[in-house]
């Protein structure tokens, strides 16, 4: 499945000995990237399309999201959760450590600039970047 890809991206090279995690290197139109993903799915790979930015530039740290995620209310953030590297996803605790459900019980600290995702942010990138509604 990784072979086709040089049709997407010419300059893609694949090592057929090798175990892919993280970023592929590709360079793909967003509406290829996701017909990429949407196929990676099908056949149980699962996948993110990223914007090239969030591969090429640098990137807060886990301690600064974290920094960044604890000026939002009085709660504690409990380890962040990464499946994907545009952002940092940490639950939300009150002060006796049981998990909030409130917004979902989620802080997400986008691993660019910081910024907490809104909800409508999510949906649009899952959405217009992962087929995913």
């Amino acid at each position: 499945m990784l072979k086709q890809l040089r049709v997407f991206d010419p300059e893609f090279i694949i090592d057929e000995g090798r175990e892919y995690s993280g970023f592929l290197g590709l360079n793909l139109k967003r509406i290829n990237g996701v017909s990429v993903v949407t196929q990676f799915r099908k056949n149980g790979v699962p996948a993110f399309s990223v914007p090239i930015s969030y591969r090429d530039s640098p990137r807060i740290s886990e301690v600064d999201a974290m920094r960044a995620a604890g000026l939002f209310g009085s709660m504690e953030i409990g380890q962040s959760k990464n499946m994907n590297p545009m952002f940092f996803v940490f639950r939300v605790h009150n002060k006796n450590g049981e998990l909030k459900d409130e917004g979902g019980g989620l802080i997400v600290i986008d691993s660019l600039d910081g910024h907490v995702w809104r909800d409508d942010e999510m949906v649009e990138y899952m959405y217009d970047f992962n087929n995913v509604i």
